[in-house]
């Protein structure tokens, strides 16, 4: 098999492994709190929503020559 190919497979597999694993830690959080998926992300990362709208705004005020 060529070496490039393997290098991207192991990358393949990688990625595929840290989605599954994060997945599954997010499970538990929905378990133990017992909410859904999407209520548990929200829990965990809807912190950052201010900044990511604050960016937004002052993204959106940029005019462009």
């Amino acid at each position: 098999m060529n070496e490039k190919l393997k290098a991207v497979l192991w990358i393949l597999v990688g990625v595929v492994g840290t989605i599954v694993l994060f997945s599954l830690i997010v499970a538990i959080g929905c378990a133990i709190n017992g909410v859904t998926f999407g209520e548990q992300i929200c829990l965990w990362f809807g912190k950052s929503a201010g900044a990511i709208e604050q960016v937004a705004d002052a993204t959106a005020k940029i005019t462009m020559p």
